[in-house]
Formats: structure tokens, sequence, C-alpha cells
């Protein structure tokens, strides 16, 4: 992010004209590997060996296409790789001119390396490429080895501070990227200040040091976005590549890589987009992360994963800077296998839920977050939404309820309140970009997932149960406690334009349709949301930001209600298609005690709750409790319950002893038995 904040370096480096790498110890593997003894060229992805095998591949899919892609585009990279794979001279004499001809391209206003990075890893990857092309004068070879040498040094200088363009995070991490790339091209080189080895050094110290390792959370979530991770990757995969085949230490075999790769997998679609929590808009092409590592040396016990995203695009789109590393190292062989790994998945660092219904192009999802505490204090500022207790969801290709995106460079306000969130407002106000928000209690199983997201803002302790019951109706219980009468707003985003048909607001239910990202179109996809207690619906108005820079009216709903004391909502969401089996859905109050029934013919879900806890009793199971839900089948027989808030608590058909301590807990019924499911680590 070009925020220009300073932030400290290593204690004298720049006052001793030194290098970090100078100074540091060692990192340790995967993060010290040595440069091969000798240069030799191609090297960053394939060698001189693997040209035959390369150029029988790019016979077939996709391999061709993302060669005929590379065609003539994102100069002098792709030229290059079409010359190196076909023989093509007219290419080889275009990468050539902007090799030789022209500049390295750096940002001119202020010398920025993180848009400058891309052209540093293009030029170095293209002359890697084009390096044995007899066009190629000795004069050629000193002068491109001199440009990229000269970046290669002033990389080095710029990443002694933090100035705009050089920021720890994304930024950071690209220019280190390209810094190595351009290391292990010039691995010969002499006559600079420092060594290519000292550069290679650089760049790992610089990603792997703590200021910008930070940003990784680990358990993967990536603090500036999935848009931004993204961007970051299409540098930092192909170093990742190039790295391992030149020194043979893969970086994958660091935890936090690892997880980061496994996050963003959770958070892609079918359709290429992804759920745009904080930083980032619906962006296509998360993919690009994944296509080189789809093989056995990077994908491990991940690879039917990391297939599985790799095709979730259409027609194969791979950015261009990761084509060569593609071509080389995808393996088309590999069955994408995505139900080898659960659905749903919990992020309890980062405190973010993924429920999801299976891996299917029909799937239906919701993404859950809080906030977690291991920010900096000011990066909530720049990447943090308020939106804790904020929730995303998503059926059959159709966004039902979204988020407002990320206005890109306009400032940090617009979209970023509480109020373009799907929370819960009161008196008008939410958390703030900094209220923790603490992700507990998850609990993943074929039957149901859940967590409850808890919190605490404008005076107003906020509890928040998410119960994804039989993959289809998303329960969203809502228990706030506070002194004193407060209005209340519960908030429901779409990404639907003003004008959109089909949109209903009812007594106790509201219906609208869902809305086809990429095609920018209302979908045949019904959502509903129903509520069981004494609640005004309306439209609200409300801003969202869907393909473009400017932020658009859109679609909004609140749930309003006026209460003193603690008090809870219950409520229900639904997708509906029209071949889907139909989910009728009924609700009441009686007393303080709100009821929803939600019915197929295969199932029948009845949830009851209150505002604190007292007796609480459907069929078998009875409780001193705020909340008890029970999911019975077509005979009547119960397949599972969920307590929520319990003092005490008995279910006929489990030992007491078993049911004795249960606070929160998914009991499900194995066989002839129950068994209480247990919660996710860390949770």
């Amino acid at each position: 992010m070009g925020l220009g904040i300073m932030m400290a370096t290593i204690a004298g480096a720049v006052a001793l004209g030194v290098s970090h790498a100078d100074e540091a110890a060692p990192l340790g593997p995967p993060w010290d590997g040595q440069l091969p003894a000798a240069e030799t060229h191609p090297c960053l992805f394939f060698g001189v060996e693997d040209l035959p095998r390369l150029r029988q591949r790019v016979q077939r899919e996709p391999y061709r296409l993302w060669l005929d892609r590379s065609r003539g585009s994102y100069l002098p990279l792709g030229p290059a790789l079409v010359w190196a794979l076909t023989g093509d001279e007219a290419q080889a004499a275009v990468a050539r001119r902007e090799l030789v001809d022209k500049p390295i391209w750096r940002e001119p206003v202020h010398q920025y390396i993180e848009p400058s990075s891309h052209h540093l890893y293009l030029a170095a990857a293209a002359y890697d490429l084009l390096y044995s092309w007899g066009g190629l004068s000795r004069e050629d070879h000193r002068l491109i080895r001199d440009k990229l040498a000269a970046e290669a040094e002033f990389y080095l200088k710029t990443m002694d501070a933090v100035p705009g363009g050089c920021n720890f995070g994304n930024q950071r991490t690209l220019g280190a990227s390209a810094l190595g790339m351009c290391a292990m091209v010039l691995a010969d080189y002499e006559g600079s200040a420092h060594t290519p080895q000292q550069w290679l050094d650089r760049a790992l110290l610089e990603i792997r040091r703590p200021e910008n390792y930070w940003f990784f959370r680990p358990d993967g979530s990536f603090v500036e976005g999935y848009g931004y991770t993204t961007y970051m990757g299409c540098l930092l995969t192909p170093f990742t590549v190039a790295y391992y085949r030149n020194t043979g230490q893969n970086l994958l075999d660091d935890p936090a890589l690892r997880a980061m790769l496994r996050w963003h997998a959770y958070f892609l679609l079918p359709d290429g987009h992804n759920p745009n929590f904080g930083t980032t808009n619906h962006v296509s092409g998360g993919n690009s992360l994944f296509a080189p590592f789809v093989n056995r040396e990077f994908g491990g016990d991940m690879v039917g994963l990391y297939a599985w995203a790799a095709r979730r695009t259409t027609d194969w789109r791979v950015h261009p800077w990761l084509h060569a590393a593609a071509i080389a190292w995808f393996d088309d062989t590999i069955t994408p296998a995505p139900d080898q790994y659960p659905p749903s998945a919990v992020f309890p660092i980062s405190e973010m839920m993924v429920m999801k219904d299976g891996w299917g192009d029909d799937l239906t999802g919701v993404w859950v977050t809080g906030k977690d505490s291991g920010w900096l204090e000011h990066r909530y500022q720049t990447y943090s939404h308020a939106d804790a207790t904020s929730f995303l969801f998503y059926s059959h290709r159709s966004w039902l309820v979204g988020d407002s995106g990320y206005p890109h460079w306009r400032n940090y306000t617009d979209g970023y309140g509480p109020e373009y969130h799907n929370l819960v407002l009161v008196d008008g106000a939410g958390p703030g970009q900094d209220t923790r928000a603490e992700l507990r209690h998850a609990v993943m199983t074929p039957q149901a997932d859940a967590c409850t997201i808890e919190t605490e803002y404008a005076g107003v302790k906020v509890q928040r149960l998410f119960l994804f019951a039989e993959k289809r109706v998303l329960l969203v219980m809502d228990f706030l406690r506070g002194e004193g009468p407060h209005e209340y707003l519960y908030q429901l985003h779409t990404p639907l334009p003003l004008e959109a048909p089909g949109v209903r607001v009812g007594a106790r239910q509201l219906r609208w349709p869902g809305w086809d990202m990429s095609r920018q179109q209302a979908t045949e996809v019904q959502a509903w949301a129903h509520f069981a207690g004494p609640v005004q619906l309306e439209r609200i108005p409300s801003q969202w930001l869907p393909t473009t820079e400017a932020l658009e009216p859109n679609v909004a709903f609140g749930a309003r209600w006026f209460i003193e004391g603690p008090n809870c909502l219950v409520s229900a969401l639904h997708a509906q298609r029209p071949s889907q089996e139909e989910v009728t859905v009924t609700t009441r109050q009686e007393g303080v005690i709100q009821h929803l029934e939600a019915r197929t013919g295969n199932w029948t879900l009845t949830a009851q709750a209150r505002p604190q806890p007292g007796p609480l009793a459907d069929g078998g199971a009875r409780a001193v409790a705020q909340a008890l839900v029970v999911c019975r089948d077509r005979g009547g027989g119960a397949r599972w319950v969920y307590v929520w808030g319990a003092e005490e608590f008995t279910l006929q058909g489990l030992p007491d002893v078993a049911a004795s301590g249960l606070h929160r807990a998914l009991i499900v019924r194995q066989g002839g038995a129950w068994d209480v499911a247990p919660t996710a680590e860390g949770t």
C-alpha cells in the first residue's frame, strides 16, 4: 500500500551504509539457499534439458493457450517465452528491442519499486529466456546485464528504508521477489557494489524479516486482503518456483506460506471470484497463485486442493507473468480432488470462518469475520474495515448478501464504516476498525457448521451465533446485552442495483434475487430472510463498489427494533433455486421466546431463543439456556441438537455425564447414539 508510512529499520544499517543482509543472522531453511556455482540460461523456470519436453507440451491445452497469450504481450517476457519454445525469430527481435533499446521502466515520479518491480521481473525473466539467441551481440549482453544490475542496486538501497512504494506488505514482497529473480539470472555478474548472492540474501531477508512477515497471519490470512494477496503472488509465486529450481530450497516448506495458499483456496469461488472482506473487491483470477504449484514438489498433500483452485476460472486464465512458470510446472495429470478436504474451515487466529456445503460449482457458502488482535495499531485505518461480526452469503454462483467493497485509493472511510456491513448498529453506531471480535466455539460437521462472534461496541455486549443448518439455512441469532433503551438495526447489504426487479419487503420476511458478479446481472436464485422478533423491515440507503472504482447506490435492508435491556433476535436466510426443494419458514414470538421453524420434505428445523438463560424444551431436549435448535428427519426423529448459553442441559439418550457442563455444543446422532461434535482447534 502506498502510504509512505515510515518504520524503523535495523539499527545502524543506514547510518553505516551497509545492507541488512551484511548484519543479519542466517535465516535458516528454507530461506538460506545459495546461488549455483555457475550461471546458466535459461534458469528461472526450466533449463535447456527441459526444452524438448516443453515444446511438446505446448502443442496441447492448456499450455498452448498460455503460450498463445504470451505472444507479443507483457513485453519483453511474452515474446521471449514464445521464442524459447517455438524458435519464432520475429518474437525474439521484439524482446531484444525492449531489452536493448529501452530502459527498464521505473515509476518516474517517486521512484516507487512496487509498480517498478513488475518491469524488473519482466526484463530479468526475458533476458534469461533470450540469453542464447544468436541475435544478441556481446554489446547487447553487456548493456542488458548492466541495466539489470543497476536496478538491483537501486532496489537494495531503496529497501534500507520504508518510502512510499516500498512499504512492508505486498509492496516489499513484490520488490524483493523481483530482486531475487534478478540475482539468479545474473549469478556471475561482477562490477556492482554488491554481489548477486548479496542481492538474493537481501531479497530473502526482506520477505522473511518480522516487519514484513507480520502481514502473513499464522493461519493463512494476509492482512492486506485477498486482492493484494493475488497481486503479490504474481511475483512471489514465480520467485518461489525459481528459488527452488536454483537453490533446492522450497519456500512452501514454511508453514506461513502454505497456510496462505490454503486460506486463499477457501476464499475462492467456483466462478473465479472471491468473498471481498477487507481491502479487496471481487477479484477474478486468484488461481494465478496456484497453477505453478500443481505438482508433487510444491503441492504435497494439498495438491488436490491446489488443482481445484487452479481450474476455478474461465478458459484457463492465468496471469501472463506466470505463463512461463505454469507451462513448466503445472501438471495436468493431477486431478482436482477438493473432496479430500473439509469444505468448511476455521481460521482461529484471524477470527474468521468459512462454512460451505461442498466444493461444487453450485456450492452455497457463508463467510464470517471477527477481528484479531495481532494488527499493528496504525494498520487498522489502512487495511481494516469496521466489519466485526459481519458475514457474506453466496449460493449457486450468485451473491445474496455482499460487502460494500474497497474504494481503492479513494479514502479509508467510504465503504469502510459499519453502516456498509452486515451487522447490527446500536443507536446508529457499530464496531470501529480496531474493534476486537473473537470467534469462539466453531464446529464443523456434515450436518451443520456453527460459531459465535463476540465483541462489544456502543456500550452493548454483542454475541452473534451463526448456525449453517443442513448446509441450507443460515440461522443468525443476535444476543445483545446493554443498559437502558437502544435502537438496533440489523443490516443486510446486497450487490443489487437500485432498479433490480423482484425485491420484496414484508412484515417478517424479505426476498430478493441473487447477483451474478461475472455477468453483472440478477439471477434466478432467490434469497429469503425471515425474522422471529418484533422488527420493522425496510429498505435502507447503502452503496457498494461493483467492478469499477466508483461507489454506486445499492439495495440494502434493515431490521429495526427498539428495546431496553438484554434482548435477542432470531433470523434465518436461505437461497432458493426453481429446481431446488422448497424451504418453508414460519416465525412467531411467545413471551420472551422467539420461535422459528424451517421445513423441507426431508427435515424440519425448530429454533428458539431468549434474551437470558431460561427454560427451553424441544422433544427429548431440555435446557436452561438462551438457544435450542433441533433438526428432525422425515419421520420425526431427532438428527442433531444445538444448544447455546446453557446452564443446564439434558438430552434423551445422551448420558448425563456427557451432557453435564455443555455450554455451547452441537450434538449429532451417529447411528443409534449421540456424539458431541468437537470444537475446532483454537476456538
